[in-house]
């Protein structure tokens, strides 16, 4: 997957297979794309939404305005973002969390929230050194439960 299709799947939560995109623009903190034309899946999207990229170097305690964001841990050591407790009001919120650098990456619940199959107040980590780049990207499925929705990378574990 290159960099742009990435953008693009975070974007419209689709892979582009084939196609082109227009109007990609990177700022500091946001990525904006124009157009994108697809004829494997016959369609043209015009996306307006800007992802809004935090880059945070130590632990960190994930905030609910952080919820839409996509937050990028580029660590050498290990780092740890904890998770906010959820309530009824944030099922259907999305978070999407990068791993860059060779430094393990732990997602802890809050309170007695689970991620996916993990233990109430689990984790979900990446400890391999050698996977520089991971996306996982969670949603807020009900009281008390993150799910994953998509992750790239082989060193994702719930515990």
């Amino acid at each position: 997957m290159t960099y742009e299709e990435f953008l693009l799947m975070l974007q419209t939560r689709k892979k582009i297979r084939s196609g082109s995109i227009t109007g990609l623009k990177l700022a500091e903190n946001s990525i904006t794309i124009e157009k994108i034309t697809d004829p494997a899946i016959n369609e043209i999207k015009l996306i307006t939404q800007r992802a809004v990229i935090e880059e945070k170097k130590d632990d960190y305690s994930v905030l609910k305005s952080d919820f839409g964001k996509l937050l990028l841990m580029n660590a050498t050591t290990a780092k740890m973002f904890r998770l906010p407790e959820v309530i009824i009001e944030d099922i259907g919120l999305p978070l999407a969390i990068m791993k860059r650098g060779i430094g393990a990456l732990t997602i802890k619940a809050g309170g007695t929230d689970t991620i996916q199959d993990s233990t109430a107040g689990g984790t979900l980590y990446n400890d391999l050194t050698e996977e520089t780049f991971a996306l996982i990207n969670l949603r807020i499925i009900a009281v008390a439960k993150w799910m994953i929705e998509y992750f790239s990378g082989s060193g994702w574990r719930t515990s």
